[in-house]
């Protein structure tokens, strides 16, 4: 498990890397097929989102967005990166719905966000 975590490690900062340079695709690709493996990986998600966002590929992004937040609906980082999501999908609404459901997360379990 220990070697399967550092690979994945490994991988990620790979990814975020380029995504930072501007090798998006490349990026997006990447955490699709780790995904595969890591599918509870918030990170990947992330790259993936924003990678998608960035090219834009809004719809893709949006089904990214769904795709992540049923394996992981109580993540922060995937569901503040989904304000931008929605708002490019004509979402509004639900765009603003997340802060009060980020909110509702922190308030309801502060404890399970902490540093």
């Amino acid at each position: 498990l220990s070697a399967a975590s550092h690979l994945c490690g490994a991988d990620l900062e790979a990814s975020w890397t380029q995504l930072r340079t501007g090798k998006y695709e490349d990026a997006v690709r990447e955490a699709e097929e780790a995904l595969a493996r890591f599918p509870r990986e918030p990170e990947w998600h992330l790259i993936r989102i924003q990678g998608l966002m960035t090219t834009g590929k809004v719809p893709e992004a949006y089904q990214a967005l769904t795709n992540a937040l049923d394996v992981l609906p109580r993540n922060l980082p995937i569901r503040w990166l989904g304000r931008d999501v929605l708002a490019a999908n004509g979402r509004v609404e639900e765009s603003k719905a997340q802060l009060q459901d980020i909110a509702q997360l922190v308030t309801g379990r502060p404890s399970g966000y902490r540093d």
